[in-house]
């Protein structure tokens, strides 16, 4: 009877390991430039470096964050995530996207100050998807320095809807927020004194 008893414990728990469901892979995501002709004629005629962006919180770490409850409260997605952390990914896309836009020539991403004369830097203060709203939103601080002088600082933010509701599309939605804070960017600096 015991032994009875083993058995059928034993078959009723191989039973549910069988039927459990598979766990969700993890899935990781970056952000890719759009091909565009870079500008003719570029704002700075020397070499620009983006330095590594600040990021804290949530934002700090590679995970996907969602905004609910009207903003205030952040969570993140447990099997979505960024290849690399919100500040890396504007850091590399950023430095494409000026060199298109037409900030210089030469815009490269360093993790270093070197001896280039002008820097961008800047701090991430929201990367996340609006799930309410269906749509991506950056806010980013951004900065252009000149051997130490600061040229020019400000906000920048966009929201940008997504086309369907998924992390692709948030994606997706996320670059084209990226594309107009940079454009809104350079142009601001061509209106600007820079010297």
């Amino acid at each position: 009877m015991k032994r009875l008893s083993v058995a059928l414990l034993f078959a009723l728990l191989l039973a549910a390991c069988q039927s459990a469901p598979p766990v969700p892979e993890n899935k990781y995501y970056r952000l890719q430039n759009s091909p565009a002709t870079p500008a003719t004629s570029p704002l700075l005629k020397a070499e620009v470096t983006v330095l590594p962006f600040k990021a804290e919180g949530l934002y700090s770490e590679r995970a996907m964050v969602f905004a609910g409850d009207g903003g205030r409260q952040l969570q993140q997605y447990h099997y979505h995530h960024w290849f690399y952390t919100p500040a890396q990914l504007v850091q590399q896309f950023l430095a494409v996207q000026l060199r298109q836009a037409g900030l210089s020539n030469t815009v490269q991403a360093s993790e270093r100050l070197d001896e280039t004369q002008y820097i961008v830097s800047g701090r991430v203060i929201h990367f996340e998807r609006i799930a309410a709203q269906n749509k991506a939103l950056v806010k980013l601080e951004l900065r252009l320095e000149k051997k130490g002088k600061r040229l020019w600082q400000q906000t920048y933010s966009a929201e940008e809807a997504m086309a369907e509701n998924s992390i692709p599309a948030f994606v997706l939605a996320t670059e084209s927020a990226l594309q107009r804070i940079t454009n809104e960017f350079v142009a601001h600096l061509r209106t600007a004194r820079l010297d």
